[in-house]
């Protein structure tokens, strides 16, 4: 059988899931901008994880084959590039401090060896150049819907999404040191509380940045690929519109977990304090339960108000 106390806290406890249920209702009721919204966050959720370009023709492939590998093997590159290391390393070897106001051998040796420096740079440069040339006609060649370019989006997105993550993870570590070295109360669900408020600024600070970066530098790997306006813009506006559902999907996971855990703890910590206070209510005080002098029935006690043996009882006015 339930005490009064009980049916209050069932009582609350049903207040508060009713309220939960409408916000639910009120959220799953259709209307034309949730389904919009719940249609592009479908669409970005299916190209980021379940699309897949077409193939490239065997012949375009072979060309494209045939390009990278001229580009990785440019004849003279790794000659040139070792020249300049040697020629940085010989002018690492004189350019000291201050070295216009020493006099010789170093007003002469370092200007020559910065002449060869600047000489082996320039020629670097052109062959880099003619690497990339070689680079962007055979990604051309493949063309922007290719599983190259999905490829190279898709490595480019996760990358940044990783490092988004590592940077929450390090930054909730260092808070929750913090918090702990600052904490004077000893509460430890004030302490969780601060501690997951920080988990989520994080990520969303990690994954809101790494979505901008993404943004920022996927515009480059299109025109790499593509020198058509309109099927860069549809596959720039498809990569982001990817890239900004699955961080939202993160996103949305990452407060729900943490607010269905604050929800289930403050309800915990609210119903043991409305039962502590409810007991609290219905206790009696203790001068009534111990200080007095008759018993539950009203007669009086034995030993109150009888004479000790062997003394006679006075009268109150003598």
């Amino acid at each position: 059988m339930t005490t009064p106390q009980q049916r209050e806290v069932q009582t609350a406890q049903q207040t508060a899931n009713g309220h939960l249920i409408t916000l639910a209702k009120k959220a799953f009721t259709p209307t034309p901008k949730k389904v919009a919204f719940s249609s592009a966050y479908i669409l970005g959720i299916f190209l980021c994880c379940f699309f897949v370009p077409p193939e490239v023709p065997p012949e375009k492939l072979q060309i494209y084959t045939s390009l990278m590998t001229k580009a990785d093997s440019v004849p003279g590159f790794r000659e040139a590039e070792q020249e300049l290391w040697d020629a940085r390393d010989s002018l690492q070897d004189v350019h000291v401090w201050f070295w216009k106001y020493r006099g010789q051998p170093y007003t002469t040796i370092v200007p020559e060896r910065q002449a060869v420096v600047r000489e082996a740079e320039a020629h670097v440069a052109f062959l880099e150049r003619q690497r990339t040339d070689l680079v962007l006609k055979a990604k051309k060649t493949v063309g922007l819907y290719s599983s190259f370019a999905v490829s190279e989006i898709k490595q480019l997105f996760w990358g940044y999404v990783e490092a988004g993550k590592v940077f929450a993870k390090r930054q909730t570590f260092w808070n929750g040191l913090f918090m702990v070295m600052e904490s004077r109360d000893g509460n430890l669900f004030s302490f969780m509380l601060e501690w997951a408020l920080a988990l989520v600024v994080n990520f969303t600070v990690g994954l809101v940045g790494a979505l901008i970066a993404f943004v920022l530098y996927v515009y480059g790997i299109i025109t790499a690929y593509s020198s058509d306006p309109f099927s860069g813009m549809l596959f720039f506006l498809g990569a982001v519109l990817a890239g900004v559902s699955m961080v939202a999907t993160y996103l949305i996971g990452i407060y729900g977990v943490t607010g269905g855990a604050i929800y289930c703890a403050a309800s915990a910590a609210g119903s043991h304090a409305r039962l502590q206070a409810s007991q609290g209510r219905g206790a009696r005080p203790a001068y009534i339960s111990q200080g007095a002098h008759h018993s539950a029935y009203g007669q009086a006690r034995p030993g109150y108000g009888q004479a000790r043996p062997g003394f006679q009882q006075r009268n109150h006015y003598e």
